[in-house]
């Protein structure tokens, strides 16, 4: 199979950019483009490092969190991060879940896992992550959880 590292790429920063936005949505804090953006080329350039060095290390992704949350939203107080911590988590599980369901639902016969990671064509999945994403936003973007 033949992976393209810049698909990986662009595909981790739009979906690690929805996850922060919709974590600022749900926490009601200030957005801002440039900080999600940076935020978000770190998330993504860690999937392809971890991608290439073919290990995942959980304490690595939780140190990544960690950054990609005080770089979106800053610290104003360990309260206020451990909420929008909890939330990023929350909403990471979520949009992960949607997306694992439906990479079986569709052709789990052409699923190739390598590095921690799933690899395949989905061409329909672009179209059920964006209508859950916008269900959830929708739904969350009246509350402040946070």
């Amino acid at each position: 199979m033949i992976v393209y590292v810049d698909v990986i790429f662009l595909e981790n920063l739009i979906l690690d950019s929805i996850i922060l936005l919709a974590t600022g949505i749900i926490c009601n804090r200030k957005i801002s483009v440039f900080k999600i953006a940076v935020a978000s080329i770190i998330g993504s350039l860690y999937t392809i490092f971890s991608w290439f060095i073919k290990k995942d290390f959980i304490i690595f992704k939780i140190i990544i969190s960690l950054i990609l949350v005080l770089i979106s939203f800053g610290f104003d107080s360990r309260k206020s991060f451990l909420k929008n911590l909890g939330v990023f988590y929350l909403t990471s599980i979520t949009f992960g879940g949607s997306a694992f369901l439906l990479m079986f639902s569709i052709n789990p016969e052409k699923l190739k896992f390598s590095s921690g990671h799933f690899l395949g064509f989905y061409p329909i999945k672009i179209a059920i992550v964006r209508w859950n994403i916008r269900l959830f936003l929708n739904y969350y973007s009246s509350k402040k959880s946070c």
